[in-house]
């Protein structure tokens, strides 16, 4: 709920033309009878249908906040926010303000504030918010990881709350990752990525076709691979893709090795959602996005030695320089972190396909034989490095035994107990 004051400021010439400027607080009744609006210019009490200035000092309101001198000239406009109707507003303005306004106010993946703007010990301004600290400093207002930050008071919310009343339909991992994002600045345009991203445009949905889930932005996108609370359905549910394994995840069955990762309770690691924005996102917009020949994405940008950036998504690389995005070659990408897309190939939904995943590629790149631009022939990259070990499947006792892949995700069906040439499918009717 927002605030912009009351009667009495109304009686004082009002927000623009008195003195006492806009209310900070709400109209507040006090025990003695009175009434009290707490303004930029000071206090405001009245009774009986009278209004006058009164002196902060001597007000007895529980409640009174101190404005610093012009908070609403430092910046374009200001807001009160409560958490709810029986809560007390807490003020924003300024900077911090015009940067949460920006990308979507209360729907924004900052939330609704959880303290009024506190000040450092290092000159800046802090405000508190479920998603994350918004830091102010010489006029400019950012993202600031909480675990760096000076204020004296830190509220933090819980997750609870912030997924039913915040982002409503956005899930946690979603969340997470914003506030991840928001701290995080993309070298080439100077601004953060939720920044880039824009405001909240859509609501979550699933993925067309492919387990995982999207939530687009204005200007981008949040893509997961998998979903982070799916429940264990004996055929139904989708198991999770990991880029840092390389594969799908499979039940660990009794008396086989490797990790037991159960459905509902994935670490953030094998949900997080990948962020697709600015000119690679217009690109890959323009070539039907998710429905695509590039499908996925399967990991944020990266940078490219050459001043440029990389995407890689499940049909392919996007390449970004100087503000133009094309598609490029995965054999001449230099980017030092290139995932495997997982089976099958995007564009296909046929049952027959069941390719073998392979693990990451990690290397150092040789940026002498790269070709001109990062779109050439790429020549032998880090020969020295070893290729992330292909690893284990679970369900996988050997090398020759398919893992189920794509049509497992589909059906439930795992084709490593199916006749190596799979026949028609027939269906009684």
């Amino acid at each position: 709920m927002t605030f912009w004051g009351g009667w009495i400021c109304g009686k004082l010439g009002g927000p623009a033309e008195g003195c006492f400027g806009r209310p900070i607080t709400s109209v507040t009744d006090l025990p003695d009878g009175s009434k009290c609006c707490i303004t930029e210019g000071g206090h405001i009490h009245g009774m009986g249908g009278v209004a006058e200035p009164f002196p902060a000092e001597h007000c007895i309101a529980k409640y009174k906040p101190v404005a610093p001198v012009s908070p609403f000239g430092v910046g374009p406009g200001g807001h009160l926010v409560n958490i709810n109707n029986n809560s007390l507003p807490y003020v924003i303005y300024g900077e911090i303000w015009y940067i949460w306004k920006s990308l979507g106010q209360t729907d924004s993946g900052w939330g609704r504030p959880l303290t009024d703007e506190q000040e450092l010990d290092d000159g800046g301004r802090c405000s508190v918010f479920e998603g994350g600290h918004i830091h102010s400093y010489g006029g400019i207002a950012k993202g600031y990881p909480a675990e760096h930050c000076t204020a004296r008071y830190k509220l933090t919310t819980r997750a609870l709350i912030w997924n039913q009343m915040v982002w409503l339909c956005m899930p946690p991992n979603f969340q997470r990752k914003w506030s991840q994002l928001a701290v995080l600045t993309q070298p080439l345009a100077r601004k953060s990525v939720v920044q880039l991203l824009g405001e909240p445009w859509n609501r979550l949905h699933d993925n067309p076709n492919k387990p995982g889930q999207n939530f687009h932005f204005m200007s981008g996108l949040l893509v997961s691979l998998n979903n982070a609370e799916s429940s264990q359905s004996p055929g139904g549910s989708h198991r999770p893709y990991s880029p840092q394994a390389g594969g799908y995840l499979g039940a660990s069955q009794q008396g086989m090795g490797g990790l037991q990762v159960a459905q509902n309770d994935l670490p953030f690691e094998l949900t997080q959602p990948f962020a697709v924005y600015g000119p690679i996102y217009e690109f890959f917009r323009r070539e039907q996005g998710l429905e695509g020949k590039f499908g996925r994405p399967l990991c944020d940008e990266q940078d490219l030695g050459d001043g440029g950036r990389c995407q890689i998504f499940e049909g392919g690389h996007i390449h970004m320089y100087n503000g133009i995005a094309k598609e490029a070659s995965p054999q001449g990408c230099t980017a030092p972190y290139q995932p495997q897309a997982p089976p099958p190939p995007p564009s296909s939904l046929s049952p027959n396909p069941n390719f073998p995943s392979s693990g990451a590629v990690h290397h150092h790149p040789d940026w002498s034989q790269s070709g001109a631009g990062g779109y050439g022939g790429g020549g032998n990259h880090g020969s020295g490095y070893q290729a992330t070990p292909q690893p284990q499947i679970y369900g996988q006792k050997n090398a020759s035994k398919r893992p189920g892949g794509f049509w497992y995700c589909l059906t439930g069906i795992d084709l490593n107990q199916a006749p190596e040439e799979c026949g028609p499918c027939t269906r009684d009717t």
